[in-house]
C-alpha cells in the first residue's frame, strides 16, 4: 500500500518470513505495544484486520458504531432473560480499535478495584504498581465546566449526591456526580490511541523495524508441542481479511507473539489454535493442543439499559454556544455513580444519609450503578440514534450496571476464523442484577423529575410506563443493550481459580505468547475500560522488553493520550 497511501502500511503479500515480535490486533492495546516495542531495535509486526481510516471529527449527533467501514456488529446468542433476543456488540475493524468509535471517556479504574487484582495473587498489579503506566502516556488539559449542562449535576445534588471534581483522583469518593475526562484535544478532535501512539510521522520514521499490515486476519497460531505436553508458539498464519479465497501466509516470531484481539477475538484465536477447554474444542472438531479450561469463560460486560429523556430543538444550539462544537463528538455531560444499597427511593433525600462514608478504600462504596447524561437524541436497542429524534437536539440518560454478577462465555461456532464466535453474556442470569437494574432505572426517573422541578423543560421519550417491576421488565427486554465494554475471558489469576495467564501475562503451559488486552482483567472495572487497557498494554510492553533485555534506542517521541477534563 505504501507509498500510494499516506499512512505507511503493507499488505499480507508483502509480509516477511519472520519478525521478532508479532502483535495480533491493532486496537487500543495493540497500538500501545507497537509503539513501545518498536522503541527497541527489535523487528515488530502489527497485524490489523481493518484499515487505517480516520475518525477524528465525527459530526454532531453522529454514531460511529453504525459506520460499517469502522465497525462490525457481533450478535450474542439469544438471551432468555431479556425477551429472547440477541444483543449486538460493537466490533471495530480499524487501527485504533474501540478508541476510534467509543464515547471518548478516559478514566482510570478505581484504586480499590486494581488493588483487588494484586490481592488475588497477581504480584505487580496493585494501583500503586499501575499508576506509573497510567501517567506515562497521559496529558491532562482543562476544559470549560460543562458538568452542569441540562441541570444534571444540580438535580443529582438535590437527591443527595456529592460532587466528584476529578474521577481520576484516588482520594475522592467512589460515588457521586461529576464530569468524565475525554480523549479530545485542544482543537476539539478525537484523540484516539492510533493517533497518539502511531501517528504517520512516527511510523515512517520507524519503518526499518516497525511494520503495520492491514486487512490481515490471523486464522491460527503456529505452534509445536513438547515432550512434556507444553506448547511453544512459533508464529501466526495470516490471510487477507477482504479476500475469502486469500493465499495463506505463515509468519514466524523469533521472540514472542502478543495477542491484543480483545475479549472476544483473543479467546477465539486461542481456541482456533487448539488452546482452550477440551470439551469446547472437541465439539467443533478442533484437535486439543493444550487443555486450558478457563479460556473463553468469565465474560464480563458493562450492561446498560436506556432511559431516554428527550427534549426537542434548542439543545444543539445551547451546546454549541456553551463551549461545545458541532465538530466535537457527542459528549458525556455528567455521570452519577452510586452503590444500589445506599439508595432509598421513598424519600426526597434519595441517598441514605447523604453519603455518610466517602472512603474510597471501603469495598462497600464501590458503585454498581452509573447514570450518564449524553448530549444527543435517543438510541434504540442497537445503539443507533432513533429515527424520530434525528435533527432534534436532546439528551439521554443511560443506566449502566457496573458490577454485574452474571458472567458469560465465548465459544466457537465453527473452525473458520471469519465466523463470529458464540458470545453468551448471560445477561441477568443472576437475579441480583435485575434488582440493581430496577433501582437504577427508578433512580434515573427520580433524577429526571428533579431536573423538571428545577425548571428544565423535558419531553419523555422511550421511558417506562411506570416503575413497577412488570413494566421495568418490559423496558429492559426491549431497550437493554451492551455498552461493549468486555473483559476477562482470558483472565489473570491462579489457574485453579479461573486464571488463564500469570502475572507476567503468559499463558499457563504455553511459551512464546502473552496477552496484553482487556481479556486479562481479573475482573471487570466499574469505569469505562480505555484508560485501564492502555495501562495494561504499557505494563505488558515493559514486561516484554525487560524479559528480552532489549535496549531502547528511540525515546524522542513521547506518545500522549490527551485527557480533556
Amino acid at each position: 500500500m505504501w507509498p500510494f497511501n499516506s499512512y505507511p502500511t503493507i499488505t499480507t503479500k508483502e509480509l516477511r518470513d519472520s519478525y521478532d515480535y508479532i502483535i495480533v490486533g491493532g486496537g487500543t492495546a495493540g497500538c500501545v505495544l507497537a509503539n513501545r516495542l518498536s522503541q527497541t531495535n527489535a523487528a515488530v509486526l502489527l497485524l490489523e484486520r481493518g484499515n487505517t481510516k480516520s475518525n477524528s471529527q465525527p459530526p454532531y449527533c453522529a454514531n460511529p458504531h453504525t459506520d460499517s467501514s469502522l465497525c462490525d456488529n457481533i450478535n450474542s446468542v439469544l438471551q432468555p432473560h431479556i425477551g429472547e433476543r440477541v444483543v449486538p456488540y460493537v466490533s471495530p475493524h480499524v487501527l485504533g480499535g474501540q478508541s476510534k468509535v467509543n464515547n471518548l471517556i478516559y478514566t482510570r479504574a478505581p484504586s480499590i478495584e486494581l488493588d483487588s487484582w494484586s490481592a488475588g495473587g497477581m504480584s505487580g498489579w496493585s494501583s500503586n504498581d499501575l499508576l506509573p503506566y497510567f501517567l506515562k502516556s497521559e496529558n491532562a488539559i482543562s476544559q470549560k465546566d460543562n458538568s452542569s449542562f441540562h441541570n444534571t449535576k444540580e438535580a443529582a445534588t438535590a437527591l443527595g449526591f456529592s460532587t466528584i471534581t476529578d474521577m481520576n483522583d484516588p482520594t475522592q469518593s467512589l460515588y457521586g456526580v461529576g464530569p468524565y475526562a475525554f480523549t479530545i484535544n485542544e482543537k476539539s478532535r478525537r484523540c484516539d490511541v492510533a493517533s497518539a501512539f502511531l501517528p504517520s510521522k512516527l511510523v515512517k520514521t520507524r519503518q526499518a523495524n516497525l511494520t503495520i499490515c492491514v486487512n490481515a486476519i490471523v486464522i491460527r497460531l503456529k505452534l509445536v508441542t513438547t515432550a512434556t505436553e507444553d506448547v511453544i508458539i512459533k508464529g501466526v498464519v495470516v490471510e487477507n481479511y477482504n479476500d475469502k479465497k486469500s493465499q495463506t501466509f505463515e509468519v514466524s516470531a523469533r521472540k514472542e507473539v502478543i495477542l491484543c484481539a480483545g475479549a472476544i477475538g483473543t479467546p477465539q484465536l486461542l481456541m482456533l489454535s487448539g488452546i482452550g477447554p477440551m470439551h469446547r474444542l472437541s465439539s467443533v472438531g478442533i484437535a486439543v493442543e493444550k487443555h486450558s479450561p478457563n479460556v473463553g469463560s468469565g465474560l464480563d460486560s458493562l450492561d446498560a439499559m436506556l432511559k431516554s429523556i428527550f427534549n426537542r430543538m434548542g439543545q444543539a444550539i445551547q451546546y454549541t454556544f456553551s463551549g461545545g462544537s458541532v465538530k466535537r463528538p457527542p459528549p458525556v455531560l455528567a455521570t452519577a455513580m452510586v452503590n444500589s444499597q445506599m439508595i432509598s427511593l421513598d424519600s426526597d433525600q434519595i441517598i441514605k444519609g447523604g453519603f455518610p462514608n466517602p472512603n474510597p478504600g471501603d469495598p462497600s462504596n464501590i458503585s454498581d450503578i452509573e447514570i450518564t447524561a449524553y448530549a444527543f437524541g435517543s438510541v434504540d436497542a442497537k445503539g443507533n440514534v432513533d429515527k424520530d429524534t434525528k435533527g432534534s437536539g436532546g439528551f439521554s440518560l443511560h443506566v449502566k450496571l457496573t458490577k454485574p454478577k452474571s458472567t458469560g462465555t465465548v465459544e466457537l461456532k465453527s473452525t473458520n476464523a471469519r465466523d463470529s464466535p458464540a458470545c453468551d453474556p448471560n445477561y441477568f442470569g443472576n437475579r441480583e442484577d435485575r434488582r440493581v437494574a430496577y433501582t437504577g432505572i427508578r433512580l434515573a426517573m427520580h433524577l429526571k423529575e428533579a431536573m423538571a422541578k428545577s425548571g428544565y423543560s423535558i419531553i419523555d421519550f422511550n421511558v417506562p410506563i411506570d416503575d413497577s417491576e412488570a413494566e421495568l421488565d418490559k423496558f429492559i427486554a426491549k431497550y437493554g443493550y451492551s455498552a461493549s465494554q468486555l473483559s476477562s475471558t482470558c483472565r489473570m489469576g491462579p489457574e485453579n481459580n479461573g486464571g488463564v495467564v500469570n502475572d507476567q501475562l503468559e499463558l499457563y503451559g504455553v511459551a512464546g505468547l502473552r496477552i496484553g488486552d482487556a481479556s486479562v482483567f481479573p475482573s471487570s472495572v466499574t469505569r469505562p475500560h480505555q484508560a485501564t487497557v492502555v495501562a495494561v498494554a504499557e505494563k505488558c510492553a515493559d514486561t516484554v522488553i525487560k524479559a528480552h533485555a532489549n535496549p531502547l534506542f528511540d525515546t524522542h517521541y513521547l506518545p500522549r493520550i490527551v485527557r480533556f477534563m
